[in-house]
């Protein structure tokens, strides 16, 4: 009967130690998710100023050749 207690003792603890592990697993991973999906947002704003920028490159871009061409339409004095 001794025995028995001993090994139904061995087996709680072995698998209360097993639970605490996952529970710890489980908790990192949720930080290590809330940790991404934050980085995640942060690359997604990079990405639209950079959009941003580019559409605006874009738009001086058109401006100055529009200035040129029209510079060559007026007459010389």
């Amino acid at each position: 009967m001794r025995m028995q207690a001993r090994w139904a003792v061995f087996v709680l603890t072995t698998y209360t130690l097993r639970l605490a592990k996952l529970l710890q697993i489980i908790g990192t991973h949720k930080e290590n998710n809330h940790f991404l999906l934050q980085h995640a947002k942060g690359l997604t704003n990079n990405a639209m100023r950079l959009h941003k920028i580019q559409a605006n490159a874009q738009t001086c871009k058109h401006n100055a050749k529009e200035e040129r061409t029209s510079k060559n339409t007026l007459p010389y004095h």
